[in-house]
């Protein structure tokens, strides 16, 4: 998305948002998300309903986060807008990470993502797998040698 410094950005509302989007609150909340429900997508042309049932829950996630931002901020939602429009105005910068902010709660774009994401659910839920076989079978293990004194 470009430059995660909010410090790096001369209009401090844009500043702040940078640095929220950025937080680890934000960012875990999200990328958990995306991991606990990608491998539902699949690469076939035709959308399941589930995809659009996803996208409103996690509109919803992001709407509530903005929602936090504005509130600790005191702007109301139209007021944000009024500062993500000026800000983008003044800054090719500033305009390049609002357009992909605001564009990644698209469902087309949000499909993508969650697609993107899959390769990287699966990795670690393979990862976890093993893991889990490894410490079964120390278990299993450890469990037979006791049994014969």
């Amino acid at each position: 998305m470009g430059d995660f410094n909010g410090e790096n950005y001369e209009d401090k509302f844009l500043g702040d948002l940078v640095t929220f989007v950025a937080g680890d609150k934000f960012q875990t909340m999200f990328e958990t998300f995306f991991l606990e429900h990608a491998m539902e997508f699949s690469n076939e042309e035709e959308h399941q309903l589930r995809y659009y049932e996803l996208y409103q829950e996690f509109h919803d996630m992001f709407d509530e986060q903005l929602a936090q931002f504005c509130d600790s901020l005191n702007l109301t939602q139209a007021e944000f807008m009024k500062k993500c429009r000026a800000a983008s105005s003044k800054d090719e910068k500033a305009n390049h990470y609002i357009t992909i902010l605001l564009g990644s709660v698209e469902y087309e774009t949000f499909v993508k993502l969650m697609k993107i994401m899959r390769p990287v659910a699966e990795a670690r839920a393979q990862a976890s797998a093993t893991k889990a076989g490894k410490a079964d079978g120390k278990e299993e293990a450890g469990s037979k040698g006791s049994g014969s004194s």
